[in-house]
């Protein structure tokens, strides 16, 4: 009580102010001036909304992702159970046969088999032009030779 009627009373009022004065200076500095709460809520709930969508287009993409996925393991088992029953079909045919190995399996086996085919007709018709070109007289008579016992009969 002594401090009451010391001189130095108003001075120390006027210290222990100056430091609260300061104090609340350095907490309003360092705290971010959003103005009121409502503000903050903004930002905040702005915050969230982006967070949510980049979620959302996460999810979204996975999910386009795990589809995608799915689809290529279809077509996979597909392509192995027609595979199978393709080898099956080869097996249940008759091994001794061989009518089977002629037959065209796919296009390009079809085209070469045509090929071949139009090739040995040229080479035929090539030949049989060489040989009445060389023996041309034989060939005359070959001829009247197969006309004659055609007409016979």
């Amino acid at each position: 009580m002594e401090a009451i009627n010391s001189p130095l009373q108003p001075e120390v009022v006027t210290r222990e102010e100056k430091n609260d004065q300061i104090k609340e200076q350095e907490q309003k500095s360092t705290k971010p001036d959003y103005g009121t709460n409502s503000e903050l809520e903004k930002i905040r709930i702005d915050f969230e909304l982006t967070v949510l969508k980049r979620q959302h287009e996460e999810n979204e993409r996975q999910r386009q992702h795990e589809e995608k996925m799915e689809r290529i393991r279809q077509q996979r088992q597909h392509e192995e159970k027609m595979e199978r029953l393709r080898q099956q079909a080869a097996l249940k045919e008759s091994p001794g046969g061989g009518h089977h190995l002629l037959l065209p399996q796919d296009q390009f086996t079809l085209f070469l088999y045509c090929f071949i085919f139009i090739h040995i007709i040229y080479i035929a018709r090539e030949l049989m032009f060489f040989f009445i070109k060389k023996h041309e007289m034989f060939a005359i008579g070959a001829i009247l030779l197969c006309a004659i016992k055609t007409f016979w009969k």
